[in-house]
């Protein structure tokens, strides 16, 4: 959240075979459905009216691959994705029920992330845990066999600086010609009539910005900047980050792939993939409603969308005390 990821998808999505859904969210379903919440046998619970665990995968992937790949016809495009930042906690699912999906990941220097969220009223150590975990997960993800050759990640940085390299790199992945359209997504998007706001706020019609990558230097704190730097440090040396910039990637590369996150982890040890509170920091996290109401004064439309989801998830821990 908060890398970047709405700009990329608005980028792909300019492609004439390629349709990117903005964040259904639908690989909860997809993990809900193979494993029943609050049930004692929930997970594969299937299995006991003589389905397979092959058997629940195909019916899946046919059910959404259905959904999305006539949506995607509908545009006029031949291959579908999503876009949900929170699917990065179901890349093994993903993995395991579409096993032809390529996943992309992109990554944005910590302090970018962070001074993002600060904008949006999330409090700084909430912030900066977020990015940590979440890009944990990422580099976990990587070191999956069932991922290896299935996944790749690039940097918001360098897809901003010089893009067109970058989306060819990324096109190559993907198995997919060039397309001029991808340099001009914001006129293209213009012209399919497209919301002047997708999701988080990002403006469609804007073209892409390399001074956006130096913008959250001035909105930190030096004091905040101190806890960043040294927090993120194992995590920043894997993907290529200094302190307060991203340095170049060997070999003219343009993007990380798997094998070789697997190896950046190895060489800077277990303190790469940390998970937890931070240290001397709170695990809690605020609260959801005065979140939103903090979220109110940057993007009041986002908010007003969360605000059912919120409202509904009150109304169940009341009804049970345990949940």
């Amino acid at each position: 959240m908060r890398s970047g990821t709405t700009l990329l998808r608005l980028i792909l999505d300019s492609h004439e075979r390629l349709a990117l859904a903005d964040e259904s969210g639908f690989l909860r379903a997809v993990a809900a459905a193979r494993t029943i919440p609050d049930q004692h046998d929930g997970p594969g619970w299937y299995r006991r009216y003589g389905v397979t665990d092959e058997d629940m995968n195909a019916r899946l992937r046919a059910f959404y691959d259905g959904v999305f790949a006539d949506w995607a016809r509908g545009k006029g495009a031949v291959r579908w994705g999503d876009k949900t930042p929170f699917h990065i906690n179901h890349l093994p699912v993903a993995a395991e029920v579409f096993p032809d999906a390529q996943i992309v990941g992109i990554v944005r220097h910590p302090g970018a992330v962070v001074a993002s969220q600060l904008r949006r009223g999330i409090p700084f150590s909430d912030a900066l845990r977020h990015w940590r975990n979440q890009n944990g997960r990422l580099l976990r993800a990587a070191g999956r066999q069932d991922l290896r050759r299935r996944l790749v990640v690039l940097r918001y940085e360098d897809l901003v600086a010089d893009p067109e390299p970058v989306l060819r790199a990324l096109l190559r992945f993907l198995g997919e010609p060039w397309s001029p359209d991808l340099l001009r997504h914001h006129e293209v998007q213009r012209e399919r009539g497209a919301p002047r706001l997708a999701e988080g706020g990002t403006r469609t019609g804007d073209a892409i910005d390399p001074a956006r990558n130096a913008r959250w230097l001035e909105e930190l704190s030096a004091a905040q900047r101190r806890e960043l730097a040294e927090v993120t440090a194992p995590l920043r040396q894997v993907f290529g980050y200094r302190e307060t910039d991203a340095a170049p990637l060997p070999d003219g590369r343009r993007l990380l792939r798997a094998p070789e996150l697997r190896r950046r982890r190895r060489a800077v040890g277990p303190a790469a993939v940390a998970r937890g509170p931070l240290p001397g920091a709170s695990a809690a996290e605020p609260g959801a409603l005065a979140h939103l109401v903090r979220v109110l004064r940057t993007d009041p439309g986002y908010a007003l969308r969360r605000l059912p989801v919120v409202l509904r998830a009150r109304r169940y821990r009341g009804a049970d005390p345990d949940a």
